[in-house]
């Protein structure tokens, strides 16, 4: 029988971009921890900066974040047979379909320790049949799973009434935290112009509410010709939003599209903006929203599950009951009068750095790893 490795993890995503943001910022931090890593992930292209880790990337073409029977099952069978020959002490995963398999795939081999990192509720949207089934899979990883994290209060609370286990909140929350030496405010806060700047941060996925923030942002600046709007994010292919709402965007002359940027020029970005839209139907927690309130940037979003963890209590004016859509544009007129004053722009960052500040956020990651780690071992 092929012994474990002692240090030995497994990190499980489905989507490859979401291991090259998400993925890096924790793999890097349980590198410097000594952890010797595996990661299994679907296909696309593996960023330069996560290669240079020098960990094993083990990509499965068959796993996608679409369903379907026979990929799945061949993707189960092939995590599977990964993880038994690497035989790690600890197996980690998040998003849905990673999970499930991920925790199925730490069952059959026997790994000690299997981690689910709860980013956000899929079944949440969904409508009835896709829910039941989702939920129902939710409930066996739940109960497959050794070791439970949520990214939010809220979002450990809603899963709570899944399972008996205890569901752990790291730090305050957040899967990366946010790296305030990026994202902090802007030093003109004194600088004022006619043009109030709007901005929406992420994917391009209907799951985001983009449909309704265009639709909003439309009527807003009807009302008011000194409203812009700047969009930063490519098209999620597996959420698509409408094509008249992608013409909405290109041909409106008060809408700008940028596709992805890098870390600096979106934190340059949020600080050229007076507010943020962020419209999501489900979040776990929101990163875009910590990002732009560490620049001082408000956010108004849904008051739901996972975003409300996001806004500082002292900032409630900025949560929105989900759907109504008339308050949401009243409350951004009334904004347009009545901003943050710089000092209040001030508290509101330094409650993201107090907070959310990346560094803190890792540290709990990797200590939380390593004492399962220790246990795993001493238990051996």
């Amino acid at each position: 029988m092929i012994s474990k490795q002692s240090d030995t993890l497994v990190y499980i995503l489905t989507d490859v971009s979401s291991v090259n943001i998400f993925g890096f910022k924790q793999l890097n931090a349980l590198k410097k921890s000594n952890f010797n890593i595996h990661v299994i992930c679907g296909p696309g292209r593996i960023d330069r900066n996560l290669r240079d880790l020098n960990i094993e990337i083990h990509q499965i073409k068959y796993l996608q974040r679409n369903i379907s029977f026979v990929n799945d099952i061949i993707s189960l069978i092939k995590i599977t047979s990964t993880v038994y020959s690497i035989r790690p002490n600890i197996i980690i995963y998040s998003t849905p379909k990673a999970s499930l398999m991920g925790a199925v795939a730490g069952l059959l081999t026997k790994t000690p320790i299997r981690v689910y990192q709860i980013f956000g509720a899929r079944w949440q949207s969904l409508q009835f049949c896709k829910k039941i089934l989702l939920l129902f899979m939710e409930i066996l990883i739940l109960k497959i799973s050794t070791n439970i994290t949520a990214v939010s209060r809220s979002m450990a609370t809603k899963y709570s009434a899944l399972t008996y286990k205890t569901i752990k909140v790291l730090h305050f929350g957040s899967t990366i935290g946010v790296d305030t030496k990026i994202f902090f405010p802007s030093i003109n806060q004194n600088f004022r112009t006619e043009e109030f700047k709007l901005g929406y941060a992420g994917r391009l996925a209907s799951d985001k509410g983009i449909e309704d923030l265009i639709d909003l942002f439309i009527e807003l600046n009807s009302k008011n010709t000194n409203f812009k709007l700047e969009i930063i994010g490519d098209v999620d292919q597996m959420d698509k939003i409408s094509l008249d709402t992608i013409e909405k965007i290109t041909l409106h002359p008060n809408i700008s599209w940028f596709r992805a940027v890098t870390q600096i020029k979106l934190a340059d970005h949020f600080r050229s903006w007076d507010l943020q839209l962020f419209l999501s139907k489900r979040e776990g927690l929101g990163n875009v929203v910590l990002e732009a309130g560490a620049c001082g940037i408000p956010t108004f979003c849904w008051d739901i599950d996972g975003v409300r963890d996001a806004i500082p209590n002292e900032f409630n004016r900025f949560k929105i009951i989900y759907g109504d859509l008339a308050k949401m544009q009243n409350e951004i007129l009334d904004y347009y009068n009545r901003r943050l004053s710089i000092n209040d722009k001030n508290l509101l960052a330094n409650w993201y750095k107090v907070n959310f500040d990346q560094d803190e956020v890792l540290n709990a990651f990797t200590k939380f790893i390593t004492s399962l780690m220790k246990s795993s071992l001493n238990h051996e």
